[in-house]
């Protein structure tokens, strides 16, 4: 029949189309705009095939070493998320997505994790306290809310989460701006779970010579420390 036709010309453009994107050698600039006006044209033709793309060649083009092909690789992922469970995505493809060197990359890596409940994101937890640590300020910044969102659902990991990250404070940054990010987190999202810092680790933080740091130990002494345990020369 014409529509039978009409289906398969349309699968058969589409799929050629995946081809061309396939082809792309190296990883140069100045195809960037090519690959996303194709990618675009395809999208806006034929969204309903896009959909229908096997997992299989989705694989292929997140595999690209051009980021262009692997960010449209990313975008029929995202088509296909009514179909998709989160649990089905591996740590290895999540992860490797935070850690790209292309931001438009990390930051469809955010949207696939910000689009898991918390059950699964708890799943993932070693994961994403590590990227907690990230030297990409874009991923640092944006995980704080899925922080406080599987704190809230296991109050085990937030404490477990600030057991974890307190101690980079007290180290020498790897990456500029990641004391601020630590700190951030630690006395905001995290600072219901603090209570296990004790008395000595409030004022090791607040004696060291990093102002994040020292935010942190004022919070623990706030929230959780009985002043009249501390000496006067621990007030002055």
């Amino acid at each position: 029949s014409r529509q039978s036709l009409a289906d398969d010309l349309r699968i058969a453009v589409t799929g050629k189309t995946i081809a061309g994107l396939m082809g792309f050698t190296g990883a140069k600039a100045e195809e960037e705009a090519l690959i996303r006006e194709a990618t675009d044209n395809l999208f806006a033709l034929f969204g309903r095939e896009i959909r229908e793309t096997g997992l299989p060649v989705i694989a292929d083009l997140l595999k690209h070493e051009h980021p262009a092909v692997l960010l449209a690789g990313l975008k029929f992922l995202k088509a296909k998320a009514d179909k998709i469970k989160p649990e089905e995505l591996s740590d290895d493809f999540i992860f490797s997505l935070l850690h790209h060197s292309y931001a438009p990359v990390r930051e469809e890596g955010i949207a696939l994790l910000k689009a898991q409940p918390a059950t699964v994101l708890l799943q993932r937890k070693e994961g994403i306290l590590q990227a907690c640590l990230s030297s990409f300020e874009n991923v640092r910044n944006q995980l704080p809310p899925l922080i406080q969102k599987m704190a809230e659902a296991d109050r085990s990991f937030g404490i477990a989460a600030a057991e974890y990250l307190m101690p980079w404070l007290l180290r020498k940054e790897t990456v500029e701006g990641l004391h601020n990010s630590v700190s951030r987190l630690l006395c905001n999202e995290l600072s219901n779970y603090l209570q296990n810092a004790n008395k000595d680790q409030a004022l090791h933080l607040l004696y060291s010579h990093y102002p994040a740091a020292q935010n942190v130990g004022v919070t623990i002494l706030e929230k959780y420390t009985d002043r009249a345990q501390l000496t006067l020369p621990q007030v002055v």
